[in-house]
């Protein structure tokens, strides 16, 4: 990939973090919530899901100034349940998931990765109420 696409990915993917902190900055929510957990479904071990996604976490952390965390159920069911409960604030999920979550948790999905010719892509990105 080159340089220039890798930049553009990280700013991407890190506008749903900006938006969840303008958001408890605007509820001035932060004395109640100083972290952000993120639900990422995991595909394969929770340490290789949890090795693929810290960097992640870390850019966030460092951009934001909040403690933003990984929870890593093992089904779309668990991530679902976390953000009904307010365990999780933020979900990777596929646009099925984030439907059910729509119905359930009063979220909002934030963006959606489409591929480099503008197709949509099959996961989302969703933030709660």
């Amino acid at each position: 990939m080159a340089r220039g696409g890798l930049k553009l990915r990280r700013l991407f993917l890190k506008l749903p973090l900006f938006a969840a902190a303008a958001l408890h900055s605007a509820r001035g929510s932060f004395a109640q919530a100083p972290s952000l957990v993120f639900a990422v479904i995991t595909t394969t071990t929770v340490d290789e899901t949890r090795a693929g996604w810290e960097p992640f976490f870390a850019d966030m952390r460092a951009a934001t100034g909040l403690d933003v965390q990984g929870f890593y159920p093992g089904t779309y069911a668990e991530a679902i349940d976390a953000l009904v409960a307010n365990r999780a604030q933020l979900a990777w999920l596929s646009n099925k998931a984030a439907l059910d979550c729509i119905e359930k948790a009063n979220v909002e999905v934030f963006a959606q990765l489409v591929d480099s010719a503008g197709s949509p892509g099959y996961r989302a990105i969703i933030i709660t109420r």
